[in-house]
């Protein structure tokens, strides 16, 4: 009996064994490949430094960089949260450990743009930089000179302050009070794209107050009711950001002490209920869209860490912005661009940017697409 039930075992075995080796053929891990095929390369890994994702910007930054991510094969690395320089330093310690081959990040300030991309030279990690410019010329000179510095991109948030200061002005509103923005940060050319819009339109700005650094919101409370004491003849308010409950807390305090027909509003960022606004004329012009310099970044790193660099030198890159005018032109932006479930640039786009797919691809195919960026440009080419 027992030498009947080894045979049994022993012939369901060898059955099993023909099986499997009929259903896919055994592999020696050591042996070279067959001829024709080609080795599976590990993905490269890149780290992300950003400030979050739950507002409207992070949501779509979020998306769009894992989604090109995706496409080119890709692997990323997130880190969010960071508000100083020494959170950004350890994010980007941590990822190199993790293996990141480049960096991406926003600085929170110019300090950590010098101490994060001195990090990455001395650990040969390329890094790029999202969302800033470098104002203090020490550091930018430093950053500059890296042998791994990709190259960074920034909106032209001046030119978008000129460009609403002449839609109040077409409204005839020419005395303005500004929310100013601190003046050693990058977005503070903001307030230098006001004034020289002011000027070009024949307006004045007659008072400002600045925006607090830790968000507190009677800040602006009290800078917009001392606006309205103070200055009778203001008719317009110039918003350097809407963010951090800037918006809420500056149109709840007009709403409570003056008209639409008294004060309008230019401002940066759209908000919610942004587009009631538009319609009962409270807000003038509106300037955001400036999700895609990330993206672009990306790409331009990306091509860094795989071996095919744009350019032998470091890239600055300027991101156009849209400006919203309307109540329906907000509810377009706010369907085809501050939507993560839209894809501003398809596949096929996204590819043709990475040296692996295109050969060919070049600075120019990057400026080019952002110099096309508008409205009805991503209306006609977005993808859900």
């Amino acid at each position: 009996m027992k030498k009947k039930i080894l045979a049994i075992l022993l012939a369901a075995m060898l059955a099993l064994g023909a099986l499997s080796a009929c259903g896919s053929p055994a592999t020696d891990p050591s042996a070279p490949p067959s001829e024709g095929s080609e080795p599976e390369a590990e993905a490269h890994k890149i780290g992300v430094i950003f400030y979050g994702r739950d507002d409207a910007l992070g949501s779509c930054v979020y998306e769009e960089v894992n989604h090109a991510a995706e496409v080119i094969g890709v692997e990323v690395e997130w880190a969010l949260g960071d508000y100083d320089t020494a959170a950004q330093l350890t994010s980007a310690e941590n990822l190199v450990s993790a293996g990141c081959e480049g960096i991406m990040f926003m600085p929170i300030e110019d300090a950590s743009a010098q101490r994060v991309g001195q990090y990455c030279e001395e650990n040969g990690v390329w890094f790029a930089i999202c969302f800033r410019d470098i104002l203090d010329q020490d550091i930018k000179a430093y950053v500059e000179g890296c042998e791994y510095y990709v190259g960074s991109c920034w909106e032209d948030d001046a030119g978008a302050a000129e460009e609403m200061v002449a839609v109040l002005a077409e409204n005839g509103r020419t005395t303005y009070g500004l929310e100013k923005l601190n003046p050693s940060i990058a977005l503070a050319v903001r307030n230098d794209g006001y004034a020289a819009g002011a000027e070009a339109n024949g307006g004045e700005i007659v008072a400002e107050y600045e925006v607090p650094n830790d968000g507190n919101s009677q800040t602006h409370i009290n800078g917009i009711t001392n606006f309205l004491n103070l200055y009778p003849d203001m008719d317009a308010i110039l918003m350097t950001t809407a963010s951090q409950g800037a918006a809420e807390a500056i149109m709840n305090t007009l709403k409570q002490n003056t008209t639409s027909e008294q004060i309008q509003v230019v401002t940066f960022d759209l908000y919610e209920g942004i587009a009631e606004d538009f319609e009962s004329g409270w807000v003038a012009a509106a300037a955001a869209g400036n999700s895609p310099d990330a993206l672009f970044v990306f790409l331009m790193l990306a091509n860094s860490v795989e071996g095919t660099p744009l350019s032998d030198s470091f890239i600055n890159l300027s991101q156009k912005e849209i400006i919203v005018t309307s109540a329906e032109e907000c509810a377009d932006f706010e369907k085809y661009i501050d939507n993560p479930d839209f894809q501003i640039y398809s596949d096929d786009i996204i590819r043709s940017l990475n040296g692996k797919f295109n050969s060919e691809v070049s600075l120019e195919d990057f400026t080019e697409l952002m110099e096309a960026f508008s409205l009805d440009w991503v209306k006609e080419n977005s993808v859900q």
